[in-house]
């Protein structure tokens, strides 16, 4: 069944003209994850793929984009367009998307099964957890979908090892958290603080018939497991941690983690929240997809909590709280149940949980991959019990349809023009599926409890298969003829991409090239090409860059993520030349004053920037950044001519009569930028490149220490004479790395060595 709804909902993707590439409210696809994939591709194929990614705006270390590269499916798709050719990249994406959802319901069936459900049970659970929201909505972002897989990975290993201790289960769980977290420390960080209240509920069960010590033994063992498995990765976890906290803005905060945790904790969402996180338990597609005046209370489709399993749940829940109420023997296993239930609704419904879940930082629901396993346990048991047992509930599925039709009129009242009609049909269904399970009830022979389950099966697969046919298909998205790229067996094509070879053949300096236009992505086309821009789409922006946007070149920002090209005054050409912006392409005349016409291919007009020359930029005066931000930002911009913006003080130059200076051209090579530059007199040499922990700056090769210039860039002091000088990066905190990842082996193997040598121990002496 799971082959029959992937090809009914992914048939005009897999088939047809269209791209597993949205360009509506999940534009990041189009603008952001795509474009990195054939960014890889492009690199890899030129030999160029490095460390430090020269065409990601103003450039970025690759630990900005560790998870997209390191995610196994994100790999089948970079690899799979080196080999194949980068035009397959497009229609290889859909295909990792069936691979998760596939791989997805066979490692749930198996995950089920270990509770002792029937096939049948197991099957549907897996069904339903192949197709779950999460997968089927932030999948669409591609990396993020990934974690349903490992997710359910490392829950199969905590689970036999909670049951048992034996060396394959520790490796297994090791291997699996190492792996994980290798992909995607954000994501694995969720699954693993999940995994830790699953392993604390499942250790303090009454039912659990183990001495306190034993239990305690089991935990440690778990977490100890758990703690090897992060250390083995370590040799990504800290340079990418490294990045978080010396560049990225991502973490920035006046608050403490601890402050915003308790906050959070006692406090509540508004009530528009929580009646979205309601509806969306039911379905991604009860209130909107791009008309966002009806996300009041998360602001987006992606952003509301995707948190449904199954149309079908509040129906499944009735049922499941009647059960376990009467099959409650004593007060502990009522207070058991009450905190579980409670631990479920914070998870759910308490802002500090989700501050937790992500990373203490701010309030987030990316978190809820989380339930579905433990959902899709909760659908397979009561399935065992509905279906196989025939043990119905007529109060449990009264309880449970009124809370459906209940939630899905409020959801109505709220609901957009686009899915107002499939509210409608979700009644019905749910109308349907409590019919059944009544007729059944009331009618219980064997032909009939067959026709039921046939029918209810027919429910399920017609409710997941539309559900999210809506999910996928009623949307914006791009098609391959829409493509302004020509493909062919050296790779692509078009007038864009012949402008930047003439450049490269005309100059082989580094410089930065901007467009009037975009060909497939309005922030990506630099990823797609190949070059150093100013437009880009990056989420973890380098915090001087960011600062150096904000104070010298706002009228680029479009969000804190976004920034595209334009011409708003006069000032922004010392910007632009600090930057060495050298060319700009348009598909029509320009007439600014500062540009020179240069050539015409096809229909790109090539124009070069009269002010700008080098990518490096000498100063004999300087400016503290307190004594720059007095002025206006014209004004501050000005400076950029012939002053350095400083940070500190110590770093003054000064007031001389200026001196004779020569600047040679710089060259990328790999991670470094080399040059030369001849100066008559002291002052400092900026590169802009990002200030950004792991550049080191060489001047006639003994290393110098590097002050941040101009907010957002690199500047060292020079002496005068002619110098060579050489930027290069390399990743903090990488030699760190790989200690920490032997260490966690080391330990690992360690432990399951001992275990191993006792359990021979033992069976030899059980053999005596």
């Amino acid at each position: 069944m799971v082959g029959i709804t992937v090809l009914y909902i992914f048939h005009d993707y897999i088939f047809g003209d269209r791209l597993f590439i949205f360009a509506d409210i999940g534009s990041d696809t189009i603008q952001q994850y795509y474009p990195y994939y054939m960014n890889c591709v492009r690199r890899i194929q030129e030999g160029t793929f490095g460390i430090w990614n020269w065409d990601y705006g103003l450039g970025t270390s690759l630990m900005n984009n560790i998870s997209q590269t390191l995610d196994p499916f994100g790999l089948f798709v970079i690899l799979g367009g080196v080999i194949g050719g980068i035009s397959k990249v497009r229609r290889l994406l859909v295909v990792a998307q069936i691979l998760k959802i596939v791989l997805s319901a066979l490692l749930c069936r198996y995950f089920l099964k270990m509770f002792h459900v029937s096939e049948k049970a197991a099957c549907v659970g897996g069904y339903l957890y192949a197709f779950n929201g999460y997968l089927m909505l932030w999948g669409q972002h591609y990396l993020l979908g990934t974690i349903c897989v490992y997710q359910i990975i490392i829950l199969i290993f905590l689970e036999k090892l909670l049951r048992e201790v034996k060396v394959k289960y520790i490796a297994g769980l090791g291997v699996a958290v190492a792996a994980s977290t290798l992909y995607s420390y954000y994501n694995t960080y969720m699954a693993l603080a999940f995994a830790a209240i699953y392993c604390v509920l499942r250790l303090i069960n009454p039912e659990l018939d183990w001495q306190w010590k034993d239990r305690l033994k089991r935990a440690a063992t778990v977490f100890g497991t758990i703690i090897c498995g992060v250390f083995m990765d370590a040799v990504t976890l800290l340079p990418a941690a490294s990045y978080l906290t010396s560049s990225s803005t991502r973490l920035d905060s006046s608050e403490s983690a601890i402050t915003k945790f308790l906050s959070g904790l006692f406090s509540t969402y508004t009530m528009d929240a929580n009646i979205e996180t309601t509806g969306r338990l039911i379905s991604n597609n009860t209130f909107c997809i791009n008309q966002l005046e009806h996300a009041t209370g998360w602001g987006n489709y992606y952003e509301m909590p995707n948190v449904c399993l199954t149309v079908f749940i509040f129906i499944f829940l009735g049922q499941f709280l009647v059960r376990k109420i009467r099959e409650c023997k004593n007060t502990k296993q009522l207070v058991y149940g009450i905190f579980v239930t409670m631990v479920g609704v914070f998870i759910l419904y308490n802002p500090g949980f989700a501050i937790a879940f992500n990373g203490f930082a701010y309030v987030q629901a990316r978190y809820t991959f989380v339930i579905m396993p433990v959902a899709a346990l909760l659908v397979a048991t009561e399935w065992e019990s509905l279906i196989v047992r025939k043990k119905i509930s007529i109060f449990g599925l009264a309880l449970g349809l009124a809370a459906s039709v209940g939630v899905l009129l409020q959801t109505d009242r709220r609901a957009s023009g686009e899915v107002i009609k499939y509210d409608g049909q979700l009644i019905v269904l749910c109308l349907i599926f409590a019919g059944l399970l009544g007729i059944g009830y009331f009618c219980r022979t064997k032909k009939i409890w067959g026709i039921v389950e046939v029918f209810l099966g027919i429910c399920l697969i017609i409710s997941v298969g539309r559900e999210n046919y809506i999910t996928n298909n009623e949307r914006v998205t791009a098609y391959a003829s829409g493509e302004k790229i020509i493909y062919s067996d050296k790779g692509m094509g078009n007038d864009t991409i012949d402008a930047l070879k003439y450049l490269k053949e005309k100059d082989d300096s580094f410089y930065r090239v901007e467009k009037t236009y975009s060909f497939s992505s309005t922030y990506g086309d630099s990823l797609i090409a190949g070059y150093s821009a100013i437009t880009d789409y990056n989420s973890t922006i380098n915090r001087n860059l960011s600062s150096f946007y904000t104070n010298l070149y706002s009228s680029q920002k479009v969000t804190d993520a976004q920034r595209a090209f334009i011409v708003t005054d006069e000032t922004e050409i010392y910007p632009m030349r600090l930057i060495n912006l050298k060319y700009i392409l348009s598909t029509s005349e320009i007439d600014y004053s500062w540009c020179q016409y240069v050539h015409k291919i096809g229909e790109v007009y090539i124009y070069q920037n009269i002010y700008a020359d080098s990518v490096a930029s000498f100063y004999e005066k300087t400016i503290s950044q307190e004594e720059c931000e007095k002025m206006d930002e014209g004004s501050r911009r000005k400076l950029l001519g012939d002053t350095l913006i400083v940070r500190d003080r110590q770093d003054m130059l000064s007031k001389e009569e200026p001196g004779q200076t020569d600047i040679g051209d710089f060259k990328v090579d790999g991670s470094s930028l080399e040059g030369t530059v001849s100066n008559e007199k002291e002052g400092f040499l900026l590169l802009t490149i990002p200030d950004q922990e792991g550049w080191e700056i060489y001047v006639d090769e003994e290393k110098e220490t590097i002050i941040n210039g101009d907010y957002g860039f690199t500047a060292v002091r020079l002496k005068p004479g002619v110098h060579n000088v050489q930027a290069v990066y390399h990743i903090p905190r990488l030699k760190e790395g790989i200690i920490g990842s032997v260490l966690g082996i080391i330990v690992l193997a360690g432990v399951c060595l001992i275990l191993h040598l006792k359990d021979r121990k033992r069976g030899v002496g059980k053999q005596k």
